[in-house]
């Protein structure tokens, strides 16, 4: 399986949509996306991933999700509503991680870990792990 990076799926996405994989998430709290923002950047990555890393047609994407070819340009479009485990579909078809497909926003400058919502004695490698979530 094949995690698709920040350089291949992110460069043109808005910037509160970009990766955080690499930088930190924002605690849920936190986060400011609507709903159709977020169903336009899932799609545009699913796209993405269809185009550049699988190499295939919409019409043959919808063969190996058992869809409609309308429902998957639907969904790259931004106007349909995407599941969780739709989401992890398309990505076991694509051959990609699911959370590649799934937009992160970036921390705020001055936002919280969410390690700072642990004891203050919690060990460094948990605060670590934590703020990876």
């Amino acid at each position: 399986m094949l995690i698709l990076g920040a350089s291949i799926l992110d460069e043109n996405a808005p910037a509160p949509y970009r990766s955080a994989a690499r930088v930190g998430r924002a605690p849920v709290s936190e986060c400011k996306m609507q709903q159709g923002d977020m169903n336009r950047e899932i799609g545009r990555r699913i796209r993405l991933a269809r185009e550049n890393h699988a190499g295939i047609s919409r019409e043959e994407m919808a063969r190996r999700l058992g869809i409609s070819r309308p429902s998957v340009a639907n969904i790259e479009n931004g106007n349909q509503n995407v599941t969780v485990y739709q989401v992890f579909e398309f990505a076991e078809r694509l051959g990609v991680d699911p959370f590649a497909l799934i937009p992160f926003p970036q921390k705020e400058a001055g936002s919280r870990n969410l390690s700072d919502l642990l004891p203050a004695n919690a060990d460094a490698k948990l605060r670590e792990w934590v703020d990876a979530l």
